[in-house]
């Protein structure tokens, strides 16, 4: 299978690009960290696959509309 047509596949099954999935999951997989462990923002942003710790905060809230610090301290295993 090519890359455009496993790419137009995708999306039509998921409503979203190979991207934005890809994001998602890895904010969601930040979620569950910053809730579960008392790793840092920049360990949990190496773990899940973002460059930089910046970008991993830059998603975060723009996804979120809070810092992965404030989700912790609402949502947190100590919250």
């Amino acid at each position: 299978m090519s890359r455009r047509t496993f790419t137009r596949h995708f999306q039509k099954a998921t409503g979203m690009t190979v991207v934005a999935w890809l994001v998602s999951e890895r904010l969601r997989q930040g979620r569950e960290l910053l809730e579960t462990t008392s790793l840092s923002v920049e360990a949990i942003a190496e773990r899940i696959g973002f460059h930089t710790a910046t970008s991993f905060r830059q998603h975060f809230k723009q996804h979120h509309r809070v810092s992965p610090r404030d989700w912790r301290k609402t949502f947190g295993e100590t919250a």
